[in-house]
C-alpha cells in the first residue's frame, strides 16, 4: 500500500514539475518573441479609454459624439457578434461541413478586418488633432513598455550616432528641481 502512494505521489510531483518547467520555458520564449496586443491597436478598447489622460473635456471635444456615428458603430458590432456565434455554430456543428465552417471563418474575418480599418481611420484622424505632448502622454500610459523600450532604443542609437561623429554626449538642460538640488548639495 505504502509502495503504491509513492508511485502515485512521484507520478503528481514529476507532472506538477514538467508543468512549471512549461510554464517557465513558454513564458521566456514569448515574452522575447511576442510582446502580446497593445491597448492602442486593440479594436475593441475604446478611445475614451485610450485618450482618459488627456481629461474629459478634450476627450468630448477630440470624439464625435454624434448619434448616427454610434448606431452604425453599434450595428457593426452587432453584426461581428452575429458572424462569431455563426462562426462557432460551424464549429461545433454535427454532422460537421467543412465548407459552413470556411464561409463562418470568411465572413467573420472580413466584418473583424473592416471594424479593424475603421478603428485605425478613426485613430489617425484623433492623432492628427493631437499635441506631440498629448501623443506623448496617450503612448506612455496606453503602452508603457513598448514606449519606454522604443524611447530606450533610440537615445541608445543617437548615442552610438554622437560617439561615431565624434561629437561629445549632449545631456539634458537642467531643471528648476535639479538646479535647486545641486543648491542645496552645495551648501
Amino acid at each position: 500500500m505504502l509502495r503504491r502512494w509513492v508511485t502515485v505521489g512521484l507520478i503528481v510531483s514529476i507532472a506538477i514539475n514538467l508543468l512549471c518547467v512549461g510554464y517557465l520555458v513558454g513564458r521566456h520564449v514569448i515574452g522575447t518573441h511576442f510582446s502580446g496586443p497593445s491597448l492602442l491597436f486593440s479594436t475593441t478598447t475604446p478611445f475614451t479609454n485610450i485618450l482618459r489622460p488627456l481629461g474629459k473635456e478634450r476627450v468630448e471635444e477630440l470624439i464625435p459624439n454624434s448619434v448616427g456615428e454610434r448606431r452604425a458603430l453599434r450595428q457593426h458590432f452587432v453584426e461581428i457578434r452575429k458572424a462569431q456565434r455563426e462562426l462557432e455554430d460551424a464549429t461545433i456543428a454535427e454532422p460537421f461541413v467543412r465548407d459552413n465552417l470556411i464561409k463562418a471563418q470568411q465572413k467573420f474575418n472580413e466584418l473583424f478586418g473592416d471594424a479593424k480599418a475603421r478603428h485605425d481611420r478613426m485613430w489617425v484622424n484623433i492623432a492628427e488633432q493631437l499635441t506631440p505632448e498629448e501623443r506623448q502622454l496617450i503612448m506612455r500610459r496606453a503602452m508603457p513598455r513598448e514606449h519606454k523600450d522604443r524611447l530606450r532604443r533610440l537615445a541608445e542609437h543617437r548615442r552610438e550616432d554622437m560617439a561615431r561623429e565624434g561629437k561629445p554626449e549632449r545631456h539634458p538642460p537642467p531643471t528648476a528641481a535639479r538646479e535647486e538640488s545641486e543648491l542645496t548639495e552645495a551648501d
